[in-house]
């Protein structure tokens, strides 16, 4: 039975393009200034499609940490330290926009009224979640946050998963996972866990989640009616 849910953040709680691609342009505005090329260099390393604001599914920004990110521009730029890109990205995460998938607020009223514990794991930084699910109001809902630099790995790794199971003390079997990425749903099948919850309000389609996924949703609004259909709640929801 199903009794804690782990999410993704960016493409499962909030619309990943609205976020990441501001984030994108500001660090390409510090890193490139006006030089064209270079900018349209890192743009495609880092898989983000600038004119048209969009990433492709396999971007290091969907699937990647921030710290693999910071690598694959630091070997693009001479001279240039990952540990110095680290700080412009660092720089460019503060007051990013914040879209929600849905009334987060009701959603997790609503697994918490079914018994249902809550986590969020992300390839983003743990105090930049920590942060902006506060901005969204939404962070006294989750028994556990982390992010890539909380100790536990990144994701498609299981740690950020085995992590939360020690935390909310459930077993592997006992916790579904919602994502937006193949990295999401492989994470989830390595540790093990009873659920596989993808969502389409990330970059990927139909077709690159529906391999590695329990089911493919629109979004997490309807985590709820799935949850109750499947019928494998610990409590009525």
């Amino acid at each position: 039975m199903i009794r804690a849910v782990l999410f993704d953040k960016d493409g499962t709680l909030f619309r990943f393009d609205d976020t990441w691609a501001v984030f994108c342009a500001r660090v390409l505005d510090s890193l490139a200034g006006d030089n064209l090329s270079l900018r349209r260099h890192l743009a495609r390393v880092c898989g983000f499609d600038e004119e048209n604001r969009r990433f492709v599914p396999c971007s290091l920004v969907v699937a990647g940490s921030l710290e693999e990110l910071c690598t694959a521009w630091a070997d693009c730029l001479n001279g240039v330290e990952g540990a110095d890109i680290w700080r412009e990205c660092a720089g460019a995460l503060e007051g990013l926009p914040l879209v929600p998938v849905c009334d987060l607020p009701a959603l997790f009223r609503a697994l918490q009224g079914a018994g249902m514990q809550l986590g969020v794991a992300t390839n983003d930084t743990q105090d930049s979640a920590a942060v902006q699910l506060e901005q969204a109001g939404v962070r006294d809902f989750f028994d556990f946050v982390c992010g890539c630099d909380s100790g536990f790995g990144v994701k498609p790794d299981p740690g950020m998963v085995r992590a939360f199971c020690e935390r909310v003390d459930a077993t592997p079997a006992e916790v579904a996972v919602v994502g937006d990425s193949r990295h999401d749903m492989i994470c989830a099948q390595r540790a093990g866990v009873g659920g596989r919850v993808a969502v389409l309000t990330g970059p990927a389609d139909y077709d690159d989640l529906c391999g590695c996924a329990d089911v493919v949703l629109e979004s997490i609004a309807s985590l709820p009616d799935f949850l109750r259909t499947w019928g494998r709640l610990s409590k009525t929801l």
